[in-house]
């Protein structure tokens, strides 16, 4: 007995070694870098927040198109950068890098509680550590979805480990006041709900994430229906978008290809939708799910479907794809930060201070290596018809609570 405690207490605490070398890696690298074109991006947003107001840059600036909350945050970061005198990058950098080793502290908790062997949770903590994905995307490239990430991974642990619905709808609404994709999860959150009384408390929390945007329906819904909502990401060589973008630049293909591009900007993100509908009735109906599992798979469909895609993107599956498999969530860091860094490497500034600045669609191999990550999402999407070989077998979340 007192080997076993004693073998706990000696992975916690080398758990606590990796997981601070991780963050260390990333400050260093936030510190050394500006980022790519998206922390430029933030900084003129920020100043337009503080200039003129949030509401009036979803009128003002065509591109913002992220929640209002995220624009009030973006200008106290630059309050914050001019205070102190650190570059805007870093400081904007610092809620992706404490979401990271939030996410390390979950699924530390996560995987201490899911096997009795501690070299699962400590292997959790080494993969999310040491993730090249998870590190480029925090400590260099600039935007927020690694926080998203976290707090999705927040909110399926709040069902699956504590029970309680109301702060899954809180960690679920804020991930949303981050960025809207998480809409599309609700689905996979409410299809673990056993009960009335479990809906409305989860439906509680969420609501609360709907108190911010109230100013913006109030005055600026048109423009922040526009900027938000209707407007898709770059079309990009990534997944479906790259096999046309190849067929458009095809003699034999061309015509199919555009006639295909035309379909498929407004209608991915139906299939997106459909696709995660789909796993939530596989799972209320035919093979029980847990929610890690649920939520993974929806952001795996999301990712391969997009109509439209940000490499960022790909910093949100990372922590949750982690809390459902090991393997798959190595695979993931490995070769998803493989393709994140042969990008970045392709529009390399080359300037003293580590920069890339997109300027076309991914270049030259970039999409090809990409493929890897995007042929595992497909895997890992029809495979979680199957339940998983390290996830729980029976989720607690389907207890009637």
């Amino acid at each position: 007995m007192r080997s076993r405690f004693r073998n706990a207490g000696s992975a916690a605490y080398l758990a606590l070694a990796i997981g601070t070398l991780g963050m260390v890696l990333r400050f260093l690298l936030s510190s050394a870098s500006t980022g790519t074109n998206d922390i430029i991006i933030w900084e003129r947003w920020a100043q337009h927040a503080n200039h003129e107001g949030v509401l009036e840059t979803y009128q003002n600036q065509p591109a913002f198109n992220h929640p209002p909350v995220m624009g009030y945050l973006a200008g106290r970061f630059l309050h914050v950068s001019v205070l102190t005198g650190l570059r805007f990058p870093v400081v904007f950098k610092l809620p992706a890098i404490t979401a990271d080793a939030l996410s390390l502290i979950l699924l530390w908790k996560i995987w201490r509680r899911r096997s009795a062997r501690p070299a699962a949770p400590l292997a959790a903590v080494a993969f999310f550590s040491f993730s090249p994905a998870a590190i480029l995307m925090s400590g260099y490239h600039g935007n927020n979805d690694p926080l998203v990430g976290m707090l999705v991974l927040a909110a399926c642990y709040f069902i699956e480990e504590k029970a309680s619905f109301f702060w899954a709808g809180i960690a679920l609404a804020a991930s949303i006041n981050v960025k809207l994709i998480p809409l599309l999860l609700i689905p996979a959150f409410l299809a673990n709900v056993r009960s009335w009384r479990a809906a409305a408390r989860f439906v509680g929390g969420l609501s609360v994430g709907a108190v911010p945007f109230i100013p913006v329906i109030l005055r600026s819904a048109s423009a922040f229906h526009r900027n938000a909502i209707t407007a898709n990401s770059n079309f990009d060589n990534w997944g479906i978008p790259f096999f046309i973008r190849l067929a458009e630049k095809s003699p034999e293909w061309a015509r199919v290809g555009s006639q295909f591009h035309t379909f498929y900007v407004p209608a991915g993100r139906y299939v997106v939708l459909a696709a995660i509908l789909a796993l939530c009735a596989w799972s209320r109906w035919r093979r029980p799910l847990s929610t890690y599992q649920l939520a993974a798979a929806g952001l795996a469909a999301f990712l391969f479907f997009a109509p439209g895609f940000g490499i960022q993107y790909l910093a949100i599956l990372s922590p949750v794809l982690l809390a459902v498999s090991l393997g798959w969530g190595l695979w993931y860091a490995v070769s998803a930060g493989t393709f994140i860094a042969a990008v970045y490497y392709l529009f390399w500034t080359r300037e003293a201070l580590l920069g890339s600045l997109f300027t076309t669609a991914f270049p030259g191999p970039s999409p090809w290596i990409g493929l890897v990550t995007w042929f595992g999402l497909g895997a890992f999407l029809i495979s979680s018809f199957r339940q998983s070989d390290d996830a729980p077998a029976e989720p607690s979340s389907l207890i009637d609570r």
